[in-house]
């Protein structure tokens, strides 16, 4: 049971080390968000996921079916950092073209104005990354992270 208590002239939440461990909330910074009918909401706090030093790389997307990205462009790798010792990564293409949508994040890369599609995220073997283009804005990378938990919220 946590418990609120006196510090200085304010209140803290004293939550018991089993709460902390199950919760994975060690360390990190938290989000309190208050509920409408009363009572509160503890999450971790959500950042830009570490590990994209080589975030943006010149990805072969062909052969592709339908409407899916094609041809050869930059893509964002999203695959969590714990994936990294797999033969695949997940990516989401970058477009210049295209329209707003929920699942497409706005973003400025080397002075260009376009889109992340979270929507045509797809698994490709790491041999499909030909070249390092550089890092995603952190402002950018913190919108794709709130948009893939936004996507997957179970």
């Amino acid at each position: 049971m946590a418990q609120l208590i006196r510090i200085g002239n304010s209140q803290g939440l004293r939550i018991p080390k089993p709460l902390i461990e199950q919760g994975m909330l060690e360390g990190k910074e938290l989000s309190i968000e208050v509920l409408e009918g009363g009572g509160l909401i503890i999450r971790p706090l959500s950042k830009a996921r570490s590990g994209w030093a080589e975030q943006i790389q010149i990805t072969l997307l062909e052969p592709t079916p339908g409407r899916e990205s094609n041809k050869t462009r930059p893509c964002v790798i999203v695959s969590p950092d714990e994936m990294s010792a797999l033969a695949t990564v997940i990516v989401a293409p970058m477009t210049t073209k295209g329209f707003d949508f929920p699942c497409r994040v706005r973003c400025t890369f080397q002075n260009k104005q376009g889109f992340v599609r979270l929507d045509q995220m797809r698994a490709v073997d790491k041999s499909r990354l030909t070249q390092k283009l550089g890092n995603l804005p952190k402002d950018a990378q913190e919108k794709v992270c709130d948009c893939l938990q936004e996507m997957f919220k179970l």
